[in-house]
This record gives structure tokens, C-alpha cells and sequence, in this order.
């Protein structure tokens, strides 16, 4: 699981123990150990897939996303997924073992 967003890198590093990330679905599932890229620091953290969101319920998960708000998280998605919309895409919540 690659993390090229500086403001998420920046969350995870502050000691963050949970993570929200919006993710292409059907590629992780609850239980699932993941392993967490810091792009920047080329830093590697474990972790394990807690729950599996739609992006609905963006307004619950924004707190652990690293974002200030839900149109901030989802324009970034955007980007560095390189897509207009984010249909096919959900909220992947990582528990963040250090």
C-alpha cells in the first residue's frame, strides 16, 4: 500500500494508529495484513485492514484519513489515482501496527 500524499505521510509519521485511505475495491479485505510505503522517508510500517467503507460514509473516517475535510481527501484521491471519478472506489481502514 503506497502513500504519496506529503499530508498523509505526515499523519502516519505524527504516530497515527489508524489510517483511512480510499482504495480501488475488491482488493483488500478485513483481516488482511498490509504493508504501508511512505514514499517520502521510504519508510515501511505493517498493518491490518479493520473495515472496508463505502465512500458515503467518507464524514465518519475523514479523522484518520490525514485530511481536513471530506472534499480535500477526495480531490487528492483523484489525483493520484488519476481518475475524474471514484466509482469502483472505497475506504480501506489499516490499523497501524508499529
Amino acid at each position: 500500500m503506497l502513500f504519496k500524499s506529503k499530508k498523509v505521510q505526515q499523519y502516519i509519521e505524527s504516530g497515527a494508529v489508524y489510517v483511512a485511505t480510499i482504495r480501488v475495491c475488491g482488493i483488500y479485505e478485513e483481516g488482511m495484513r498490509v504493508k504501508l510505503r511512505l514514499v517520502d522517508s521510504n519508510r515501511i510500517l505493517d498493518g491490518r485492514v479493520v473495515k472496508i467503507a463505502e465512500l458515503t460514509e467518507a464524514e465518519k473516517y475523514v479523522n484518520i484519513s490525514g485530511f481536513d475535510n471530506v472534499n480535500e481527501w477526495f480531490e487528492e484521491a483523484k489525483k493520484l489515482h488519476g481518475t475524474e471519478n471514484l466509482d469502483g472506489y472505497c475506504i480501506v481502514v489499516v490499523r497501524i501496527t508499529r
